[in-house]
């Protein structure tokens, strides 16, 4: 039974409003690790039920909840910019050494072979 949990607002109890489950049948997370909705599984609207389920199978488990939309253009920016510092760092050793100096602006050296 889900009740009586806590977070940072205070008791939490699956009785006080239904949940609202989520109808996509997976996810990905940030650590690449493929999540399956335990609605799915449970083929249950009850929360309690598809925690049951989930539980059962002996497997880890995630617990969150689905971000509001009108939070989601502030989420989906800092996501952006953080990949976009991650890539800045990170391109430079992807490139090969030919265009590592194409960027900076070198020539490749040519080795000549004289012809006698």
């Amino acid at each position: 039974m889900i009740s009586n949990g806590l977070d940072c607002r205070g008791p939490v109890s699956s009785k006080r409003r239904p949940a609202n489950l989520s109808t996509a049948p997976m996810a990905v997370t940030s650590a690449g690790e493929l999540l399956v909705n335990a609605h799915e599984l449970a083929t249950t609207d009850d929360l309690e039920a598809a925690f049951e389920v989930a539980r059962a199978s002996g497997l880890p488990m995630f617990v969150g909840v689905v971000v509001p939309r009108k939070l989601m253009r502030t989420v989906l920016r800092d996501v952006d910019n953080s990949a976009a510092d991650i890539v800045g760092r990170l391109g430079v050793e992807l490139l090969t050494p030919d265009h590592r100096r194409r960027l900076r602006g070198e020539r490749r050296r040519i080795s000549r072979k004289t012809v006698s």
